[in-house]
């Protein structure tokens, strides 16, 4: 199918997990993919969320449809990479300690994918939880999972670019020669992207404490304490457990936080005393705190294929796919929004052959 188009470069600006998906779908479907970040896969920076984000597949009950479908690719996706050990299989529970309401799990989306999820009958509950349910999900590690993508990348031929991007402009000009269309997987940057500039975007930002517990066999998250935080353990493929977390709207403060570092162990060792097997919470074994901002956008993620005109190369219309604004789900609707981005790329492209035959 691309090989008809007059043209089919593109290029994917974002190095994370979005864009790094979307650029080995498109490069899959037969497309010259450039991939150009500031940052990329194996990068300790904050300012890239994915390499701290959670890194699990937990849909989230008030979703749209449309992110419903992308979780669902995910899920199936992710899935049949547990045999390479990239992602595992993860019982999970859920506890509140106030009295929340779980009606909604009878009848949750994602129940034809998860069979057991099932509320846990109030005598089953541990002291000092008021409701609770269960269910078998996924995790990854980041770590080893992002380096396997870009590999994936390389061996298709992708070209990966270190760079940072000013504009849409400047990606479908200066970055791999003239290309006719660009995906837009900037996350937060696409609020300075030029020819974006998404007043929309805002960060949620996450801190989060990764730590050594290989024996772990499931996850957990807890609600309802009384200073309304939360805490959930997330044990991934390669042994470690990430800790979290935070949840702070509108923050852009990449700064560690040691007061939450506290209190992030303090509640996770209660919840989990396996976490340094009933050694109390000081003997974790703590790998790092860490701080990430969520890409996220009000009125939810932006998936759509816009034409703008640009003069560099020539005055040509450009096709843009937009693909940001996922906010903490990016792990588990990266594989549906890039075969998203795959499906619009591939409008723009058709929609061009039909303009040329006019």
């Amino acid at each position: 199918m691309p090989s008809s188009s007059p043209s089919n470069k593109v290029v994917v600006i974002g190095g994370g997990v979005i864009g790094c998906t979307s650029a080995l779908i498109l490069a899959q479907r037969g497309y010259s993919v450039t991939l150009v970040a500031r940052d990329l896969p194996g990068d300790l920076s904050q300012d890239a969320c994915s390499l701290f984000a959670g890194a699990n597949w937990h849909p989230f009950q008030d979703s749209s449809l449309q992110v419903q479908s992308w979780e669902r690719i995910g899920f199936l996706k992710l899935k049949s990479l547990i045999p390479s050990g990239l992602v595992r299989s993860l019982p999970w529970v859920a506890y509140s300690k106030t009295e929340d309401d779980n009606s909604y799990i009878d009848t949750a989306w994602y129940n034809d994918l998860i069979p057991d999820h099932k509320t846990i009958p109030k005598n089953e509950l541990p002291s000092g939880y008021l409701t609770g349910s269960s269910l078998t999900t996924l995790s990854l590690a980041p770590h080893t999972y992002l380096p396997w993508l870009l590999a994936q990348l390389q061996n298709l031929g992708v070209k990966v670019v270190r760079q940072k991007v000013e504009s849409i402009e400047e990606a479908a000009y200066l970055v791999a020669g003239r290309v006719d269309c660009v995906v837009n997987a900037t996350g937060l940057g696409a609020a300075s992207l030029g020819g974006v500039m998404d007043e929309e975007c805002f960060p949620i930002r996450g801190q989060t404490v990764l730590v050594r517990a290989p024996w772990l066999t499931y996850g957990q998250w807890v609600s309802g304490y009384e200073d309304g935080t939360f805490i959930y353990i997330i044990p991934r493929p390669d042994g470690n457990v990430i800790l979290g977390g935070t949840m702070d709207n509108g923050s852009w403060d990449t700064s560690i936080h040691h007061e939450t570092t506290l209190r992030i162990l303090q509640n996770a060792y209660e919840a989990m005393p396996e976490l340094s097997n009933g050694s109390g919470w000081e003997a974790i074994d703590v790998i790092s705190s860490n701080v990430g901002l969520r890409p996220a956008r009000r009125g939810g993620p932006r998936m759509e294929l816009e034409e703008i005109k640009v003069e560099k190369g020539g005055e040509r219309t450009v096709g843009v796919v937009h693909a940001y604004g996922i906010g903490p789900a990016g792990y588990q609707a990266s594989w549906g929004m890039a075969e998203n981005v795959g499906d619009l790329v591939y409008k723009h492209f058709r929609s061009t052959i039909n303009k040329s035959k006019l």
